[in-house]
């Protein structure tokens, strides 16, 4: 299978840019408007792997005579990579136009199995910051991403708010709701969606908010950027559990599992704030069966999260990406970092001396994108094992358990699978072919590092070989070969 990994982040944070430095293929367009990507694109990223290099030069130098590199295939494995559109500040609750926008591209997240989660560290003024303006528009919401409480504690607090805001009104909610029945954070998005509040009032009580928070709190940009993505996905998580939980008590008996395990993680998701399913506690101790249980109920913080800051040439972009990477540490979310600015002048040095130089600058040194891979490869638990079919003129093929330095191939094929830590033989090898699995006798194995040594210093006696049945773990790093009855 491949593993889907998501750009996400609000618009105009560099997605589509990270996306094309990614992509050997497929590109996406760029533009320094919000939402120049509508539909997600897709495009498969390889992982390059020294392992698989090493076999491809073992077998071109022992197969010298008889084999080339265009007739050898090698084939790494790789994340399939898909650019999405900017997310919708709080799922578009705070505008009707916006509102279908933003529940379409967070239904996107769901088809991803990791989230890379873009923040804008860059200070490329030409370039419209979508926090600023969110900000901006809705300023009562300030102190929402800036306040370091639970949830329910600024619920409390907006709804006292509220409460002053209504005696101003001159009609109050549809339906003449009072603050003390709004659903769970919707008191937090009330003010906005009453229509009929006296304009004078509501601009004092907000600018007393936002001048408070501003005078109150520290602001750093890329923090609350990356707190209003991550309470977009939580403020939507908790509106699926509420509607869940609310169908489960109707039926407590055939529920009783759901409602064991859901109020537990929705009052921790509340407690924590910005900190996502896949990160709480009340998650984690969870047993693998109740896990995934949780994993298929659609929920977007159930998702791996990374982290990654997109900076800029300058010290002041150095210094936003330093307070982003100290919070993620604080918090435990995973973090890497790109300079797109920098990548690019990069990519046209003509020397490896001057390659060499720039990688080493300030600028350049936190910037990798086979970190991000590897940290991507982490964070889903992965492991590597290999594959090879060699083949010479009269059609016979050649594998671990008839390799010999003596044969004389003409053509084949090597390749990287991967597989989830811990998993079986026969776990493993569906992923190569659905019939494998079924059909499976037994598999030689072998280290890949063995099986390179020995070759490379011609110790042909030296046995590498062992065999495995369907329940055997692999550890990462073999050669397999597979036998089967199909």
């Amino acid at each position: 299978m491949k593993y889907r990994v998501g750009l996400v982040g609000l618009p105009n944070v560099g997605k589509s840019s990270i996306f094309n430095l990614l992509s050997q293929k497929a590109k996406s367009t760029v533009a320094s408007f919000p939402y120049s990507t509508i539909y997600p694109i897709h495009s498969l990223v390889e992982i390059k792997n020294e392992r698989l290099d090493e076999l491809e030069e073992l077998f071109l130098f022992l197969f010298r005579e008889s084999l080339n590199k265009e007739r050898l295939s090698k084939k790494y494995e790789s994340f399939e990579f898909l650019d999405l559109a900017g997310i919708v500040p709080l799922d578009g609750e705070l505008d009707q136009k916006k509102s279908d926008m933003g529940a379409a591209f967070l239904s996107h997240i769901r088809a991803v199995d990791v989230i890379v989660l873009v923040v804008r560290t860059f200070t490329d003024e030409s370039v419209e910051s979508q926090l600023n303006v969110f900000v901006d528009e809705h300023p009562e919401l300030y102190s929402l991403l800036t306040h370091e409480k639970a949830l329910k504690d600024i619920d409390r607090e907006f709804k006292d708010k509220t409460s002053e805001l209504l005696k101003c009104s001159d009609v109050g909610l549809v339906g003449r709701q009072t603050p003390s029945t709004l659903n769970n954070l919707d008191v937090l998005f009330f003010s906005e969606r009453s229509s009929s509040l006296k304009r004078e009032k509501k601009e004092e009580i907000i600018s007393e908010e936002i001048n408070n928070s501003r005078t109150s709190y520290n602001f750093s940009e890329p923090i609350l950027e990356l707190q209003l993505v991550l309470l977009t996905l939580i403020k939507s998580d908790l509106e699926i559990i509420s509607k869940l939980l609310s169908k489960y008590v109707k039926d407590r008996k055939t529920f009783s599992k759901e409602l064991s395990i859901l109020p537990k993680i929705r009052e921790e998701l509340e407690e924590r704030k910005f900190i996502p399913i896949s990160m709480l506690s009340s998650f984690l101790s969870l047993p693998e069966e109740q896990k995934d249980f949780i994993c298929k109920l659609g929920l977007l913080s159930t998702k791996k999260i990374v982290v990654l800051g997109n900076y800029g040439s300058s010290k002041s972009s150095i210094s936003k990406l330093s307070e982003l990477a100290n919070w993620t540490e604080k918090y435990k979310f995973n973090f890497c970092s790109i300079n797109l600015e920098a990548e690019e002048i990069y990519s046209l040095a003509s020397t490896e001396e001057e390659k060499k130089e720039m990688r080493e600058s300030v600028f350049l040194k936190n910037s990798s994108v086979n970190n991000l891979l590897d940290t991507i490869y982490k964070v889903l638990n992965l492991r590597t094992f290999y594959t090879f079919k060699l083949e010479d003129m009269k059609g016979r093929k050649y594998s671990l358990s008839n390799f010999s330095p003596n044969i004389e191939p003409v053509g084949g094929e090597i390749r990287a699978w991967f597989f989830k830590d811990n998993s079986s033989l026969g776990e493993c090898v569906s992923q190569i072919h659905n019939e494998l699995s079924d059909f499976f006798v037994s598999a030689h194995i072998a280290e890949s590092k063995n099986f390179v040594r020995q070759f490379m210093t011609d110790n042909s006696n030296l046995n590498v070989l062992r065999t495995g049945s369907k329940n055997y773990k692999l550890k990462g790093e073999e050669i397999v070969q597979i036998i089967s009855s199909a």
